[in-house]
């Protein structure tokens, strides 16, 4: 079996990957890039910032590795859905964030 010889980078020096067209992994509020009729831009925003049970924030720096993990299972859905599922719209994801962010607080 050949072995890659390509350079793997540091995940600190890769570019963050695009969420949607005005959005990346990194930041705070992810914008999608869902439309439904008579909905809002901001109906498709996700804020990683959102309050905790004990006054912290989801995006604070001691919550780091819960909210890669979540960001990781949202994203999953659309990349790459269960077998023999479809991937999931944005408004799906909206939902399922809305969900989530219930068991996390």
């Amino acid at each position: 079996m050949a072995t890659s010889t390509a350079f793997a980078l540091p995940a600190a020096t890769r570019s963050p990957p695009r969420i949607s067209t005005r959005s990346l992994w990194s930041d705070q509020i992810w914008h999608l890039d869902g439309h439904r009729p008579g909905s809002n831009r901001s109906d498709f925003s996700l804020d990683w910032g959102f309050i905790l049970a004990d006054d912290s924030r989801f995006s604070d720096p001691q919550w780091t590795d819960w909210r890669e993990a979540a960001k990781l299972f949202l994203w999953s859905l659309k990349l790459d859905p269960p077998p023999g599922r479809r991937n999931v719209h944005e408004a799906t994801i909206v939902s399922v964030f809305k969900d989530l962010r219930i068991l996390i607080r």
